[in-house]
């Protein structure tokens, strides 16, 4: 399967199979996973997400305040946890894949509040 943008993927006619075969909701994740990862990017990091944990690894230089990430984690500390330098552990809240995109985007928003 070849990587599409989620551009091409939001125009996928979902009473249609796209070209990947895609269902709507394929198509509708897929479209989520590539805003996170180029949001991510701008941010100066990497988002990993699995069913129990992630991380974010950060660059040399990332595009956030360190004392937001340095808040997060002393607020909950079960939940985040620094892994070396440039690397910031999360502890899922659900397995579930709608409550972990939610985890996902209340930790951006937080990172990137003013």
């Amino acid at each position: 399967m070849n990587r599409m943008d989620g551009e091409c993927l939001a125009q996928c006619d979902p009473d249609l199979d796209c070209m990947l075969g895609c269902t709507e909701d394929l198509v509708s994740l897929e479209v989520r996973v590539y805003a996170y990862d180029d949001y991510s990017e701008e941010l100066g990091g990497q988002i990993d997400i699995g069913e129990d944990s992630g991380k974010i690894v950060f660059t040399a230089s990332p595009n956030i305040n360190p004392m937001k990430i340095i808040q997060l984690i002393q607020s909950d500390p079960k939940q985040y946890r620094f892994d070396g330098k440039q690397t910031l552990r999360i502890q899922c809240q659900s397995g579930e894949l709608e409550d972990r995109f939610k985890q996902v985007e209340d930790l951006l928003k937080k990172l990137t509040a003013d």
